[in-house]
């Protein structure tokens, strides 16, 4: 109903694909078009509103009141472009699901108000008014799917996701079994029966359960019509919490159907292939957490403890890892140490490095040093978000040089596969291999951690790349938009005697101010941030039209003669309107005094600048606005300590060398001099720049020292991995980029102690800050979203590993009734808190002298490189 928004709702259609082929919307997913295949009629007005349904619990009071659990329901239109799709203004409040206590099974009865607004909406439609196009017409709506984490998407489908059944693709013919000794269903040696018939993991009786090969398909994928079939023959079911689900014959054996969810009633639901996404923020989540805890080593929070280990005796061929009997203290076991284990040394390295030399620009990280507790060497205190950067960034980086080659390899793979699968931008054939090579990669996690360490996190993986087919890109399906919507009902809920209705009530008067927003196009809303909006746009050169803010203070400073030419060369070379009219002729006239092409670049760098000014001097009818650009700057220039500019915010090094955020890491693609390939440069921000040139015009230029290309920068395709030489430079003067040509880099240092890896860093490119701008062709997305590009690696199918030559070191561990890990003594001070979850024992205090002495024994070892 305003023209700003409605313009946007046919972007799914009409909105502009830059890379015919690759998704970038759900509407480019298979599940979108062939639903638009089985109904034309609704598809042909393109006006018609798909949408996605979410929801999630929250505790509105702190956890030491009584509980209550609160389950706000959202819908959003999919119509909308990328970077709309979950923004705030885009999520609609449809329902609350009051408390105190969870819905469970009975959600459904919930539901009913908006199922039946949803199956009025697809047969009748209601008669709206198209703001863009001046006329009123009849919008139908669909829903595709719903998103929601693991506990919820048992209430939405009706499908069990607890014990060996929790799979909903694999449903009753996964072969997941009960642990005998952990107690807890287990998926190991499930995913063989996915690889290819004549894969050699799948002769393989040493490595996966002992003395057996697989020769089974993988399970069969059913489609709606055909899950339809089986869940209508559960017939009636008795409502409430109190009644069992014995009701259902076969229930836990051959199925784990507890209902016939709601959403049956919608007429369309069984033609949609992906009707209920897993939710990659809690799945890549919980495996990250997982694995780094298991390769640390982290107390209680392992998957390789003692009744793993006894589980593993009885289903591997693995006699070196096996627990045995102490032979110098009577009633201790022996826990040999695994080949993925850290030593304690190597622990600590990697804790350390984690809390001094792990930092990320603004926004795309936590302060990582509050993560980490070096007195009980753990872990604590970290979200969804942070296990999603550990894995997509840290993990090939942390274990470096301290897990055997195949085992990294292994780490490198899986780190790869999210950070693909999580792009915003998926390339269909990517995904297909992608869909293969996780399958090898899970396996070769088989044949190296213990069978407890698979549970039903570690087995849906295998499922989210064919959820990425079907919905495209993971951005608009996945927990984070809910969780932020959650955090802000829970600060509305100011009477706590009426929670729902504060909810209600902050919520509407909160649309009403997003809508009233729109009819006043030309309000002019003051930066919150209370920066100086910088819009350098005065001539109609496309240079000088661009727009940022500037941090920090202004300094004044008159600029070097190499500093003036390189500034105002770069200008030049940059400017589209001077370079298709002049630089051709120049060009020309250096080749006929005899230049070599090799040497002209060299020649632009030098000469271009005094040969425009000539020429422009004697063209009297030259353009004014290239008049004005082709003289000389002034040489006063304004300096500053960053600037914001695309999403991204920039700090000099030295503004940030303190901070506990690094922002300093800059990337552009640029031009060999024999004009070969564009690759991409490397460096790091020293100073922002503000050049004026006659007229009032602005352009931003940031000094940058760059590292170099030739023997600074490797490119590891194997493991898709960027890394640079930290102290090579370019050897050619070439200091200034645009500001609005860099993208922001991360440079991350090894753990590794190795004096051959320290003189190396890994370069990570940053995605943008997410970012809402009405414009048609907008695709920008959530900023924690990696951009399409990251170098795919290839997974192989070796038979197996020689851990006989690969395991580092084998240490042994002392078992007590439960496995006794060397720590030091705990805190007993506020300033660090014990981690949730653990025992607080009482423990001797420990001087500074001895607490040196204790952990000087663990940095002795030649052999773990100290």
């Amino acid at each position: 109903m305003t023209k700003s928004n409605a313009v946007h709702m046919t972007w799914h259609k009409k909105g502009k694909r830059d890379k015919p082929g690759i998704m970038v919307h759900p509407a480019d997913g298979e599940a979108w078009k062939h639903f638009c295949k089985k109904y034309p009629e609704f598809a042909k007005e393109v006006r018609n509103v798909f949408l996605g349904l979410t929801t999630d619990g929250f505790m509105p009071f702190n956890s030491s009141a009584a509980p209550y659990s609160c389950w706000p329901v959202f819908v959003f239109p999919y119509n909308l472009p990328p970077g709309m799709i979950m923004k705030e203004e885009s999520m609609f409040l449809a329902l609350v699901i009051p408390g105190p206590k969870h819905p469970g099974r009975d959600i459904d009865i919930l539901l009913e108000p908006l199922i039946d607004e949803l199956n009025k909406l697809w047969d009748v439609g209601e008669m709206t008014w198209d703001a863009s196009r001046q006329e009123n017409f009849n919008m139908k709506a669909t829903l595709l799917w719903t998103v929601s984490d693991y506990p919820a998407y048992e209430m939405l489908c009706g499908w069990g996701t607890k014990g060996k059944l929790a799979c909903y693709y694999c449903q009753g013919a996964t072969k997941a079994f009960q642990l005998e000794h952990g107690g807890k269903p287990c998926w190991f040696d499930c995913h063989r029966c996915m690889l290819p018939m004549d894969h050699p993991f799948r002769r393989d009786k040493t490595n996966f359960i002992k003395g057996r090969e697989e020769w089974d398909g993988p399970p069969p994928r059913l489609m709606g019509e055909q899950i339809l079939e089986e869940v209508n023959k559960l017939g009636d079911m008795s409502w409430g919490k109190d009644v069992g689900l014995a009701q259902f014959e076969g229930y836990g054996v051959t199925h784990h159907w507890q209902k016939k969810s709601i959403f049956w009633s919608l007429p369309y639901w069984k033609d949609n292939l992906l009707p209920h996404n897993i939710d990659m923020m809690h799945t890549e989540k919980n495996f990250t957490e997982a694995l780094v805890n298991t390769l640390l080593s982290m107390g209680k929070k392992t998957k390789d403890n003692e009744k793993a280990r006894k589980d593993l005796a009885l289903l591997c061929n693995r006699p070196k890892q096996h627990l045995t009997s102490s032979t110098t203290t009577p009633g201790k076991i022996k826990k040999p140490k695994a080949p993925f284990a850290l030593s304690q040394a190597h622990k600590r390295l990697v804790l350390t490095w984690i809390k001094d030399k792990v930092k990320f620009p603004d926004g795309h990280g936590s302060n990582w040093s509050r993560c980490v507790n070096l007195t009980t060497n753990s872990l604590f205190g970290m979200k969804s978000h942070d296990w999603h950067v550990f894995m997509e960034r840290l993990l090939p980086v942390a274990f470096r040089d301290f897990v055997p080659e195949p085992v990294w390899d292994v780490l490198c793979e899986v780190s790869s596969f999210f950070r693909e699968i999580c792009a915003k931008e998926l390339d269909p054939s990517r995904i297909d291999q992608l869909e293969r090579d996780i399958v090898v990669t899970i396996c070769k996690m088989e044949k190296i951690f213990p069978p407890g360490f698979f549970n039903s996190m570690q087995h849906l993986v295998v499922h989210l790349a064919h959820e990425a087919r079907m919905g495209g890109p993971v951005g608009s399906r996945w927990m984070y938009p809910c969780e932020r919507r959650n955090k802000e009902q829970r600060l509305r809920v100011t009477n706590k005697a009426r929670v729902e209705g504060s909810i209600v009530e902050a919520t509407i008067v909160k649309e009403i101010s997003t809508t009233s927003r729109c009819y006043f196009e030309d309000l002019t809303i003051k930066d919150p941030k209370g920066n100086e909006k910088c819009n350098t746009s005065r001539g109609f050169l496309s240079i000088f039209d661009k727009t940022g803010h500037h941090i920090g203070r202004e300094n004044r400073r008159t600029l070097t003669d190499d500093e003036y030419k390189a500034a105002h060369t770069y200008v030049l070379l940059n400017c589209p309107e001077i370079c298709d009219k002049y630089l051709g002729e120049f060009d020309a006239v250096m080749l006929n005094k005899g230049t070599t092409p090799e040497r002209l670049w060299k020649a632009r760098q030098d000469l271009f600048a005094e040969w425009l000014r000539q020429n422009i001097i004697q063209d009297l009818e030259c353009d004014p606005y290239i008049r004005r650009a082709a003289m000389k700057p002034l040489k006063r220039v304004s300096c500053y300590e960053g600037y914001e500019i695309n999403g991204y915010r920039y700090h000099t090094e030295s503004h940030g060398q303190d901070k506990c955020s690094r922002n300093s890491g800059v990337c552009i693609k640029g031009e060999t001099e024999s004009g070969g390939t564009p690759q991409d440069y490397y460096g790091v921000l020293e100073e922002v720049i503000q050049l004026t040139y006659e007229g009032g015009n602005k352009v931003v230029l940031f000094k940058c020292y760059w590292f170099d290309i030739t023997n600074g920068v490797k490119v590891d395709r194997q493991h898709g991995i960027v890394e640079v030489k930290h102290e090579s430079r370019l050897k050619t003067y070439e200091p200034f980029v645009l500001a609005c040509q860099a993208v922001q880099v991360s440079y991350l240092p090894y753990a590794s102690m190795l004096l051959e890896r320290k003189k190396w860093w890994v370069a990570f490119k940053t995605s943008p800050k997410g970012q809402f701008r009405h414009d048609e062709d907008d695709t920008n997305l959530e900023f924690y979203q990696e951009e399409m590009g990251a170098i795919p690696i290839e997974v192989s199918n070796g038979p197996g590993f020689d851990w006989d030559n690969a395991v580092i070191q084998e240490d042994e561990y002392d078992l007590v009734d439960d496995i006794m890990e060397v720590t030091p003594p705990r805190a007993t001070n506020d300033s660090n808190p014990v981690e949730d979850g653990e025992e607080d024992n009482d423990m001797d205090e420990m001087d500074q002298a001895q607490q040196e002495a204790y952990w000087g024994q663990f940095y002795e070892s030649e052999e773990d490189g100290f």
